[in-house]
């Protein structure tokens, strides 16, 4: 990554980080993460099934989109609004916007290679030694 990829992505060299997409429609929600090499040069990019409901409530944030794609110019993207967590039964990836709070429980085999890039990176919370919150949904 050069220095000005670096700069139009708003990007701090060793610091990773993940952002949401808003834009996917129907019921996909899109993950890219920069940090070490996963499965894309920049880092990581996943796409999860979630209830619609997940991404409605999205739809409502679309305007406040602020950050561009690691992979094109498309200012598509929220930051510092997901959390991924480990518990003692399973992982879980947390949505906060202003007004609206999503749990999702992240299955395995679907999520595993998303949790291991996450866990290389120490983008995730360990609250291993208790269970996980009731989800409202899954990824």
């Amino acid at each position: 990554m050069n220095e000005i990829y670096m700069k139009e992505k708003q990007l701090i060299e060793n610091e990773p980080l993940l952002q949401l997409r808003n834009t996917t429609g129907g019921n996909t929600l899109h993950i890219q993460g920069y940090g070490i090499v996963g499965n894309r040069e920049y880092g990581y990019a996943q796409k999860f099934t979630v209830p619609p409901t997940v991404t409605d409530t999205l739809n409502n944030y679309s305007a406040s989109c602020n950050y561009q794609s690691l992979a094109s110019e498309a200012k598509i993207y929220h930051r510092d609004c997901l959390t991924v967590t480990e518990y003692s039964d399973g992982w879980q990836l947390d949505i906060t916007f202003e007004n609206d709070h999503i749990v999702l429980d992240m299955k395995k085999p679907n999520c595993e290679s998303f949790i291991e890039w996450c866990r290389a990176n120490n983008l995730y919370r360990d609250k291993s030694k208790v269970k996980r919150v009731i989800p409202k949904g899954d990824a």
